[in-house]
């Protein structure tokens, strides 16, 4: 049992030190073909909750309508997730809002998801966008700042 609790323990380690503080920008790399990948990662975007609002064959571009991110209990923050379909590559970047924030005013309450420890939600939205690219079969996930 101690064994099986190392081992979980490292590997929880790895994947956690794989992504650095400020990353804004998910990578999965895969050998699907193009039209492979544009449809696997729809299904996987579905399957995961999510909501396609827009996607777009001939720019490779997939969006999602917002999602709750967070527990009942937190603040109502959503997420929504844009995929960037690449022969080899999808680059996953989200926006996060919380709901009634600059509403009447000219500034969009729409940010850029990115990795922030301090920041409970945009912490729980980038989580939520890297559960989806886990999700997505045989890819290969990295973490980048754009």
């Amino acid at each position: 049992m101690k064994t099986l609790s190392t081992l979980i323990a490292m590997l929880l380690s790895f994947t956690l030190s794989a992504q650095e503080r400020n990353d804004n920008t998910i990578i999965i790399i895969t050998e699907q073909s193009y039209d492979d990948a544009f449809r696997t990662m729809g299904r996987t975007m579905v399957a995961n909750g999510f909501t396609i609002d827009n996607a777009d064959r001939d720019f490779g571009t997939i969006t999602t309508q917002e999602v709750r991110v967070g527990s009942p209990r937190d603040p109502v923050w959503e997420l929504k997730v844009t995929a960037l379909i690449g022969d080899s590559e999808i680059i996953l970047t989200g926006q996060v809002r919380q709901p009634g924030i600059y509403e009447g005013s000219d500034r969009d309450s729409w940010r850029p998801m990115h990795l922030a420890g301090r920041i409970k939600m945009m912490y729980k939205a980038w989580q939520r966008a890297v559960e989806l690219a886990e999700a997505f079969p045989n890819g290969e996930i990295r973490y980048e700042q754009r």
